[in-house]
């Protein structure tokens, strides 16, 4: 390709041309000194004698001829200097030219190639000069032009254009170019030239090419829905497996919206990087499926969401397995508290109406398994209200109200046993919370974690419940001196069945329950739109239990 260059020719060549514009200047400036000579003999006849004048003239001729060979000596080192400049010019285009990470080439309208940068000679093993060839034979080894040469498409529109290319000349490691074609136009908007931007993808495209295999051998469904056109852009086999139709049925609207439910696709302004969905379809045998995954927006270089990626796994047997315990747990547990139930309601009928005919340690006896069926009865309870969170089948039924009147009434609820085991219990919250909640079960909320902390609290413990009103919420903090929680308990503390066991320890503490009153507070919370979290320093140092609920209309 001859892009190479001998420096040190460059620099001699440099030097000689310099020198050579000082001899023609020279020599000019001799001519012209012969020329007045010639002009003053012969035209002018000021002396007959040439010789004379030329080598011995008068002082008014002598300062002439020598302010003439002054300009021309000074006009020449001026052209010198202009040339010079240019030609700085030209090198410092050629370098910036030539340090362009992207091929460049310019084509004249046949197609020859006028000039190449370097990036040419970095990545084609070509050994003949390509100045003045035509492009398609150097870069495809082609006789005639490319069907989609974008090149020409710029000559005949006057815009840019792009395509990509398999080259077939040989290269260093690259196959596949991104090209790109950028009209030159005259004063008169009528395209002359064309500049070529080449860019290797190769390996891009190899990439490309992998996470394509990855995606057709995928054990997850992926779809791509295209929102500019309405139509399906994208589906791979795993998907059309789980959906049971083929490719070509999906590209029809009435198909796609027959086995999807749009209102579940719509565009989540609020979350505009996705969010996970579960989705119930209708296969193409008629089947309802069972769908889970995460929802992805792509966006264009202008922001706008241009479409929308599913990707999806089947969860059918996970759910049916799902009913299946529900179902079983949900009987089992009717069926536990319908003996307690009978046995509570006798053992109410023997202590009120024949007391008197049993002695204190009968009585007493009877009072122990009444309060034996309550605990038992208050665990089923807890079991049925967690089965029913998990299932997503707990309703709540909202009214407008004073938050503050539902905390006082757990507070009063529990002088007694705050008595009993000589804690000091403080209330500092506000009047009115007036906001939007389920008052029977935020009330079992608070319950709950008030239990919570006198349970973990030693005797002349101290518990301190306080309200703050922060960005549109409020906040109950319940704090307590007690045993506190380690880092490991923090986060069982709040699982279903994550009771943590105290026995044997040495602390004055009461660990009853089952461990699902956390998770039920917390779940019930969240229907709620708020949240519960705990902090704690460690052992002996105390927690405080957050619960945080949107202030509502």
């Amino acid at each position: 390709m001859h892009y190479k260059k001998n420096t040190g020719l460059i620099k001699i060549k440099s030097i000689i041309n310099k020198f050579l514009i000082l001899i023609i200047g020279f020599i000019l400036s001799g001519l012209i000194w012969i020329i007045e000579a010639i002009v003053h003999t012969f035209i002018f006849s000021y002396n007959n004698n040439f010789w004379k004048n030329l080598l011995f003239p008068n002082f008014y001729e002598f300062w002439m001829r020598f302010l003439i060979i002054m300009i021309t000596i000074f006009f020449s080192f001026y052209c010198q200097k202009i040339i010079s400049e240019k030609k700085k010019k030209a090198k410092e285009f050629k370098n910036i030219f030539n340090s362009i990470q992207d091929g460049l080439s310019i084509l004249d309208k046949d197609l020859n190639i006028i000039n190449v940068n370097s990036w040419f000679e970095n990545n084609f093993n070509l050994n003949i000069p390509v100045i003045g060839k035509k492009c398609y034979s150097v870069y495809q080894n082609r006789t005639s032009s490319c069907p989609s040469c974008p090149s020409l498409l710029t000559f005949k529109t006057g815009k840019k254009e792009n395509n990509l290319i398999l080259l077939n000349s040989e290269m260093k490691d690259m196959k596949w170019i991104e090209v790109s074609s950028f009209p030159v136009k005259n004063k008169n908007g009528r395209v002359v030239n064309v500049i070529e931007s080449f860019k290797n993808i190769t390996e891009t495209k190899n990439t490309q090419e992998k996470y394509k295999e990855l995606i057709e051998t995928s054990i997850v469904g992926l779809l791509e829905y295209d929102l500019v056109q309405n139509k399906i852009a994208f589906v791979n086999p795993k998907l059309l497996d789980i959906l049971q139709y083929s490719e070509k049925e999906l590209e029809e609207d009435s198909i796609f919206q027959k086995i999807f439910d749009i209102e579940e696709l719509k565009i989540d302004k609020k979350d505009r990087n996705g969010s996970n969905l579960e989705l119930k379809i209708i296969s193409k045998g008629g089947y309802i499926k069972w769908l889970s995954g995460k929802k992805i927006y792509n966006y264009n270089n202008k922001g706008k969401i241009i479409s929308l990626r599913l990707w999806l796994v089947d969860i059918t047997e996970e759910k049916l397995h799902e009913k299946l315990k529900t179902e079983f747990l949900t009987r089992t547990s009717h069926e536990l508290k319908t003996p307690l139930i009978s046995i509570k309601g006798l053992t109410d009928l023997l202590i009120k109406f024949h007391n008197k005919e049993f002695d204190e340690d009968i009585l007493s006896i009877l009072k122990g398994i009444r309060k034996g069926c309550l605990n038992q009865i208050d665990i089923v309870d807890n079991l049925l209200k967690a089965i029913q969170l998990e299932a997503d089948q707990l309703r709540l039924y909202p009214t407008r109200g004073n938050l503050s009147l539902i905390i006082k009434s757990v507070i009063k609820e529990f002088e007694g046993l705050v008595k009993t085991r000589n804690q000091t219990l403080t209330l500092k919250i506000h009047n009115q919370i007036i906001t939007k909640f389920d008052k029977r079960k935020i009330k079992e909320v608070v319950s709950n974690i008030l239990m919570n902390a006198s349970h973990y609290t030693p005797h002349y413990g101290k518990i301190t419940v306080i309200s703050q009103i922060k960005n549109n919420h409020v906040i109950i903090n319940i704090q307590d001196n007690g045993i506190g929680f380690t880092k490991k308990e923090k986060e069982l503390i709040i699982k279903p069945f994550g009771k943590i066991e105290r026995y044997g320890k040495g602390w004055d503490i009461d660990s009853q329950g089952t461990g699902l009153g956390l998770y039920i507070s917390k779940k019930i919370t969240e229907l709620h739109g708020g949240e519960i979290w705990v902090e704690s320093k460690g052992r002996d140092k105390g927690s405080i239990f957050y619960i945080s609920l949107p202030i509502t209309k």
